[in-house]
């Protein structure tokens, strides 16, 4: 075993011993001091994006979880998918002064603080009551891209609103080229910024 799967291994523990109470029938809920039931983490204890699941499972209906958790078919892609990006790793670089760190990046002529984006979910109202709205709230609260589904739950002006800059578009293209142009157009003058084409369907 290398060393950096024994380190994901032991910052999974806690979230694992959830997950298998939440498996057997255990209340998430948080019990009484004494209590054998098991307590979901905090966020402010989640070390990696894996750490949020545990929380997501317990709020979210099992149709909506099973939409974000999982992929097509056997999820065969999405193994793959993770594998892959389990390839890359941060280069480490010794004997640097670390006092003052810029992890800030330039995408397409824009200034990114940080290399992290808000990407494209559709019908995000499933998952909260403000929808793509309250995620537009959360990207301009850290100044973060973000990118807005074709099947948005949200009108784009509102999000744009919320965000208080240009948000890049995602498109699905349809075999009518005339509702393409109208999601192109109205992207345009909304004040997206970019056009995303999803070629996966």
């Amino acid at each position: 075993m290398t060393r950096r799967r024994f380190m994901a291994s032991a910052s999974m523990l806690p979230f694992a011993t959830w997950a298998v109470g939440l498996d057997a029938g255990v209340s998430a809920e948080t019990g009484n001091s004494g209590s054998s039931e098991v307590v979901p983490p905090r966020v402010k204890d989640i070390l990696n994006v894996r750490g949020f699941e545990p929380l997501a499972r317990a709020a979210l209906p099992p149709a909506h979880f099973g939409y974000l958790a999982t992929g097509i078919d056997d999820d065969r892609t999405l193994r793959r998918n993770e594998e892959a990006f389990g390839d890359y790793e941060i280069r480490a670089r010794r004997f640097i002064d670390l006092s003052r760190v810029d992890i800030s990046t330039t995408v397409f002529g824009a200034h990114w603080r940080t290399p992290v984006y808000f990407s494209a979910v559709s019908a995000m109202r499933a998952f909260h009551p403000d929808g793509e709205a309250a995620v537009a709230r959360a990207a301009a609260s850290r100044s973060a891209q973000l990118m807005v589904s074709s099947g948005s739950s949200v009108p784009l002006e509102q999000i744009l609103t919320e965000r208080g800059a240009p948000v890049w578009q995602q498109l699905y293209p349809t075999d009518d080229w005339t509702v393409t142009r109208q999601l192109v157009r109205r992207a345009e003058s909304a004040g997206a910024d970019a056009i995303v084409l999803s070629v996966d369907s």
